[in-house]
């Protein structure tokens, strides 16, 4: 879903392929030849995991399905920075090969919520669906998000299901400050994926909290001052001393005992005196220039007069005799 919001635009028409059309397992009964724009193709993906639209957003992103997998490999490795993920298909039906890890699983999540138009698809919880061959209402099969469950904060989820990976789930939550992604894997019944997740959210509103350091905060190295030139945020564990070391280069590392909390890069000030040394240098040659051409204006004034009332003395000089 996140390669797609990026790579293309939401009121793009998508044609939908015979291929696309007859994939198995979840489905929102798309059909061959049906034209629908890929915001509901998302909206299909996310809300009611349908197979057969995560193919069709595959094949109108990439061509194919295949070199939309390897251009999506390439995007999470690259800009997301997973470590230990490899998908074979766009929709997570079982592939010996198609693997991942709740790190990476959370990884891609927090990557993709940082996009305005994912949050919003992420969190529906139900949507009037108007297909071809389906007219319904979607229901997010995510329990959390639909509301089955009440909790504060839920602001979206993905839930899934093969007999090879179990039941799975992404969650997502904000309370105050502090968001969190929870990621269980795995498990062998589906109530335990939301008793799990539900034991983790608390666990971590209980325990965790986050603090800013603001825009224009000053520390210093050695008698050479860096600054913060935006606002930055950090997740520290609550009752627990939080530490600052600065580096010569302006890195600002954060520390909770031996675990290092985040590392921010702060800008030398000097940089910003130096530019102003050198605009102030350019303003003081301006001045200096206009101060000697008028000293020079001056001069030449004083010349003119002296010299005229030397001519004109000269002249009654001259008369007298």
């Amino acid at each position: 879903a996140i390669f797609a919001i990026e790579n293309a635009s939401l009121d793009e028409v998508v044609t939908v392929s015979e291929h696309a059309a007859s994939t198995i397992g979840s489905s929102v009964y798309l059909e061959s030849g049906e034209q629908i724009t890929l915001e509901e193709l998302l909206i299909g993906l996310l809300v009611n995991s349908g197979n057969d639209a995560a193919v069709a957003i595959a094949e109108h992103i990439g061509g194919t399905e295949e070199q939309f997998v390897e251009r999506l490999n390439q995007f999470l490795e690259e800009k997301v920075g997973t470590e230990n993920t490899h998908f074979v298909n766009p929709h997570g039906l079982y592939a010996e090969d198609h693997v991942t890890t709740a790190k990476d699983m959370a990884e891609i999540t927090r990557y993709a919520l940082r996009n305005e138009t994912f949050r919003s698809l992420f969190q529906i919880q139900t949507y009037d669906w108007k297909g071809k061959a389906w007219e319904t209402t979607l229901i997010n099969h995510h329990r959390l998000v639909r509301g089955e469950f009440p909790y504060e904060g839920i602001t979206g989820g993905k839930n899934g299901y093969t007999p090879e990976s179990g039941f799975t789930l992404v969650t997502s939550a904000t309370q105050k400050s502090l968001e969190l992604i929870a990621v269980t894997l795995n498990a062998w019944k589906e109530d335990l994926v939301y008793y799990d997740t539900l034991e983790m959210l608390d666990y971590g509103f209980e325990n965790f909290d986050t603090l800013k350091l603001k825009k224009g905060t000053e520390k210093t190295f050695g008698g050479q001052a860096f600054v913060a030139e935006e606002d930055h945020y950090y997740t520290v564990k609550k009752g627990e001393p939080v530490s600052e070391t600065i580096k010569e280069d302006g890195r600002l590392v954060i520390s909770q005992g031996v675990e290092t909390i985040a590392e921010i890069q702060l800008q030398p000030v000097a940089q910003t005196f130096q530019a102003n040394s050198e605009n102030d240098e350019k303003e003081d040659g301006i001045e200096n220039s206009q101060t000697m051409e008028w000293i020079g204006l001056s001069v030449l004034v004083v010349a003119t007069v002296i010299f005229g009332v030397y001519v004109i003395r000269y002249r009654r000089i001259r008369y007298y005799e």
